[in-house]
């Protein structure tokens, strides 16, 4: 179960990266967490991904933070 995520943007005009989702995986890997980081791109966002896209960054991150609570339940 991942405890470690990384949201990405595909369209920012400050960072331009070739391969966001690669890019992702580079940060996700320098987590303590790595392998096991939760990396997800969002499509069409720019760099304020959560405030330009707000419904398309909750998609993955509404579930990433359902399993952070399955798992606190899990451990009491």
């Amino acid at each position: 179960m991942s405890r470690s995520a990384v949201f990405l943007h595909d369209r920012d005009k400050y960072l331009d990266f070739p391969d966001p989702r690669a890019e992702g995986e580079a940060i996700a890997a320098l987590m303590p967490a790595a392998p096991s980081a939760t990396v997800a791109v969002v499509p069409g966002a720019g760099h304020y991904l959560h405030a330009q896209s707000p419904d398309e960054v909750a998609a993955p991150v509404i579930p990433f933070l359902a399993n952070l609570e399955s798992v606190r339940e899990s451990r009491q």
